[in-house]
């Protein structure tokens, strides 16, 4: 009803002021704003405002558009993590919705998994108008972004790969270590659909270490379990039906790799989930 009521007197960069009595701050909780054009706000808010709620669960802060301005509200961090990922959506538009993103990530160390997939796969993992990541953001509460291989980084991690091949790097963001691990192996799982010589060899050594850019403290972790051609079958079940019965019974992420399950989740979840399936398969 009244455009700008709100919005036309307060400063874009920061803290905002539009809360007289608000300590503006500060490491707990606070507002910050960042003044978006009205040609980005399509992409940002998401059919149905699915991406601003992404947006939102991912940075675990509130995040609302009032006008053209997104309003942040969570700690520093929180807030910091959901401005980045506005401000890199709006990136895109603006360089008509280019795949790749150039990220700081020595700024994500704490909520970012990173995950190499040959370039000729990345169609299929994307899917039409993105569609196959859209579904997997939705599922694990994370966002996804191909990585521009310019990017900064800290000093132990290089984003160019063996010359000899041809990858790409995908970004999952999360401040929650479920979300990103969930959504990596979910990746690593479409990527051997496709590309089985590629996956199986990225796969042999793959840690919870080799996710991430920086060390996890606390007993979330990957544990894998080898079964064979007919017992994968089994423990799939019909479209994925036994697998997600298996994962949402015992709170793991579930995922099969090739013939390899890969189980993540706090130790108690790790056991359950392998009791569960060397149960099932006996």
């Amino acid at each position: 009803k009244h455009p700008g009521y709100y919005t036309d007197k307060i400063k874009y960069d920061g803290p905002c002021d539009i809360f007289p009595n608000w300590e503006k701050n500060t490491e707990s909780w606070g507002v910050d704003c960042y003044k978006f054009r009205h040609d980005q706000l399509s992409y940002i808010l998401g059919k149905k405002a699915t991406t601003r709620r992404k947006i939102a669960t991912a940075s675990n802060c509130v995040v609302e558009y009032v006008g053209s301005v997104a309003f942040f509200a969570g700690t520093r961090l929180e807030r910091a993590r959901g401005r980045d990922y506005v401000e890199w959506l709006c990136s895109q538009v603006d360089a008509k919705h280019s795949q790749t993103v150039n990220i700081d990530l020595r700024q994500h160390l704490s909520d970012v998994a990173i995950v190499r997939i040959p370039s000729s796969t990345v169609g299929y993992i994307t899917g039409e108008k993105r569609k196959t990541l859209a579904k997997i953001e939705e599922e694990h509460d994370c966002l996804m972004f191909y990585i521009d291989k310019n990017s900064k980084t800290p000093n132990n991690f290089n984003l160019h790969s063996d010359l000899n091949k041809k990858e790409e790097i995908l970004g999952i963001f999360s401040h929650s270590i479920r979300g990103r691990i969930g959504a990596a192996l979910k990746i690593k799982a479409a990527v051997e659909m496709k590309a089985k010589e590629y996956e199986k060899e990225n796969t042999e050594n793959l840690k919870l270490e080799s996710l991430l850019l920086q060390p996890y403290i606390g007993d979330f972790d990957i544990d894998t379990f080898e079964l064979s051609n007919r017992e994968i079958s089994f423990a799939l079940g019909k479209e994925g039906s036994t697998r997600k019965k298996l994962a949402q019974s015992s709170n793991a992420i579930l995922e099969y790799i090739g013939n390899v399950a890969y189980f993540a989740g706090s130790k108690v979840e790790r056991n359950r989930v392998r009791d569960y399936l060397s149960w099932l398969i006996q």
